[in-house]
């Protein structure tokens, strides 16, 4: 299961969510949270608590599906099935 937050600063909001921001993606914070999520995190100098980073897949050992192909048969899928649905 993949599992994505997504922090948002608005035109109009203070240049203070760019603090929140910041502090959001330092090593710390996401060291908390990788360790008590137990997933990985995107800034690479997280340190995990203990036992935790045995646990992690490490980036080179993920496998990441062939997005390009899932793409051309999506495309070929909905095709198919709006024909055997539309009938």
């Amino acid at each position: 299961m993949s599992q994505t937050v997504g922090i948002q600063k608005a035109r109009e909001t203070p240049d203070l969510a760019w603090d929140l921001i910041d502090m959001a993606l330092q090593p710390g914070p996401q060291s908390c949270w990788g360790s008590d999520l137990q997933n990985a995190m995107a800034n690479v100098n997280v340190k995990y608590r203990d036992g935790v980073e045995k646990r992690i897949t490490p980036l080179s050992e993920a496998l990441v599906p062939p997005y390009a192909q899932i793409s051309e048969l999506s495309d070929k899928r909905t095709d198919q099935w709006n024909r055997i649905v539309g009938q």
